[in-house]
């Protein structure tokens, strides 16, 4: 149910022209990115990580990754997509 939750979370963000695809199964998760000219998918994430949130990514394929402790709280996600939500819409 949670993951869920979050996977329709990230594919909300799908309406930010930046974001290429929201994909995954259980809460082991991923949300791939247009290549863009001057936004990287290490930039998401080093903004997440100033926000206080750690995910991975994936370089070479443009991918941010999400596999939170199976502990993770819905509060918690939604403070993630939150954070994600504020830095995709800065992206122009």
């Amino acid at each position: 149910m949670l993951g869920a939750a979050f996977l329709a979370g990230l594919q909300r963000l799908e309406q930010y022209p930046i974001v290429k695809e929201a994909r995954g199964r259980g809460l082991l998760l991923a949300l791939e990115l247009q290549p863009h000219p001057t936004f990287t998918v290490a930039d998401a994430y080093h903004a997440l990580l100033e926000r206080g949130f750690l995910v991975g990514y994936y370089p070479a394929g443009n991918v941010l990754r999400f596999d939170p402790a199976l502990t993770i709280g819905e509060d918690d996600i939604t403070q993630l997509l939150d954070c994600l939500a504020e830095v995709l819409a800065k992206v122009e």
